[in-house]
């Protein structure tokens, strides 16, 4: 019901098949037509398949549908060729964005931002954390939070991203801190309960485990408690700078963060992030 609340100029609508989060798997062709149908306005809806046997489902039922393979080959000239981009110039006040606010009451309401609103990610992201096209990010949130503008941020300024399919924090004793070192992860975000749940089950890099790498720990959402950050300086890495990070939906990024370029004192803010 919130996907049909605030939506009512929405074009195209691109979307994943399916997505896992611990053991549980949700199916989001099943839920498509409900959406699409509410929606009157959408021109297009662009599926990515993650599975193989998602390519042999009927499609049909949902409305304007198309595969991500087929939709890119109708970029093609005759001769095979694929035009360059065109790039264009558009106010700083164009409305180009609707992001669904996530509220734990009533429904969840569509918001409209403007074009500027990626001048905060570069901000962000580019003068406040120092990454760049050498960096790796790796972002742990709900499957419910709205973060892929934590993700255009970063492809902005040119940084790899590890994506993982499902929630690696908890995989065994020690296999998440093997992946930000396997990866060469340089900057993670991870939510304060996990890093709870962390301490609580002594989950800490195996001997060997080479985190020389990673650069930033990001905590937040739920409030940085000072036993979180010695958690990681005692525990983890001595060397790894540890920031807290609080951002909302409205803003489409963070209003309260850290500066990589500044001194750090333990589970307290730096700096605000107002644009």
């Amino acid at each position: 019901r919130g996907s049909n609340h605030g939506y009512k100029q929405t074009k195209f609508l691109i979307t994943v098949d399916r997505f896992q989060f611990n053991k549980d798997e949700l199916d989001l062709l099943e839920r498509l037509p409900e959406i699409v149908n509410a929606n009157k306005s959408i021109e297009k809806v662009i599926i990515i398949p993650s599975r193989a046997d998602s390519k042999l489902k009927d499609i049909s039922v949902v409305r304007n549908s198309i595969f991500l393979d087929e939709f890119l080959e109708g970029g093609y000239q005759p001769d095979g060729s694929v035009p360059d981009l065109i790039f264009r110039a558009v106010p700083i006040r164009l409305s180009c964005i609707h992001q669904l606010h996530i509220r734990t009451t009533g429904l969840p309401k569509g918001l409209v931002h403007s074009a500027g609103t990626f001048l905060a990610l570069l901000r962000d992201f580019g003068l406040h954390c120092n990454l760049d096209r050498d960096s790796v990010t790796l972002a742990m949130q709900p499957v419910g939070w709205n973060l892929w503008n934590l993700y255009v941020g970063n492809l902005m300024l040119g940084t790899s991203l590890l994506l993982y399919d499902g929630l690696p924090a908890f995989l065994s004793k020690h296999p998440f801190w093997d992946i930000l070192d396997k990866y060469k992860v340089t900057f993670a975000f991870i939510v304060t309960s996990i890093i709870d749940t962390f301490e609580k089950e002594d989950i800490v890099p195996a001997p060997g485990c080479n985190l020389d790498h990673l650069k930033m720990i990001a905590i937040g959402a739920s409030p940085v408690k000072l036993q979180n950050v010695d958690f990681i300086l005692h525990k983890v890495n001595p060397n790894i700078f540890v920031g807290c990070l609080y951002g909302a939906t409205e803003v489409i990024g963070v209003f309260s963060g850290f500066d990589y370029n500044s001194p750090v004192y333990s589970s307290e803010i730096q700096c605000p992030h107002w644009v």
